[in-house]
């Protein structure tokens, strides 16, 4: 399973950046200023995580949602959105932050938000705990989305990149309706959809 590999990446890539001072960090994270310059950024940066909360909780999203998501996508599908929705997160960022923009980004929130927004387009009543309230994932999406904006609007989470979140759910939306068509199309749809 995909989802596997990813979280594995993942960890060993911050494991290894803790262990070197985090200099993994200085050579592949986004900096919007010079990421034109290193286009690998854009990806490499979403494998790499700032603290152990922070990678905790994108791993955590990850291991709820994408087995999930993948056993309705397939393997290759889940790898394209999953990296799509990271470089979209990391476009926002760069787009929100300005190209002169020296603060540089790290982890996989852009990716995971593309989780949650295919799994609310592609199994909308899915019931997801937010703040331990239940709700149907569709909903969630849209509070997760409204509260996103709202923070990177008015900047009340400083070092937190709202607007990678945001661009991030959008491409998994976008995404999950693509996939939800081709497979309703061709009527190939195996799984239930509540």
């Amino acid at each position: 399973m995909a989802f596997k590999q990813i979280l594995g990446i993942t960890i060993a890539a911050f494991l290894l950046d803790f262990a070197t001072g985090y200099s993994l960090s200085s050579y592949f994270a986004l900096t919007p200023a010079t990421a034109l310059f290193q286009p690998w950024t854009f990806i490499t940066s979403i494998f790499l995580h700032g603290n152990l909360l922070h990678i905790f909780f994108n791993m955590f999203g990850l291991l709820m949602f994408g087995p999930l998501l993948e056993q309705k996508i397939g393997e290759k599908n889940f790898i394209l959105l999953y990296l799509t929705c990271g470089i979209l997160g990391n476009i926002g960022y760069v787009i929100t932050s300005g190209l002169t923009s020296t603060v540089p980004v790290v982890g996989a929130s852009g990716a995971i938000y593309g989780i949650l927004g295919a799994l609310a387009l592609l199994q909308p009543n899915l019931v997801v705990f937010v703040g331990f309230i239940p709700m149907p994932i569709y909903i969630a999406a849209i509070f997760w989305f409204f509260m996103e904006f709202g923070n990177g609007i008015t900047g009340s989470q400083p070092g937190i990149a709202n607007f990678a979140y945001v661009f991030g759910l959008f491409g998994g939306l976008v995404i999950g309706k693509i996939l939800k068509n081709k497979i309703i199309s061709k009527g190939h749809w195996l799984y239930d959809q509540n």
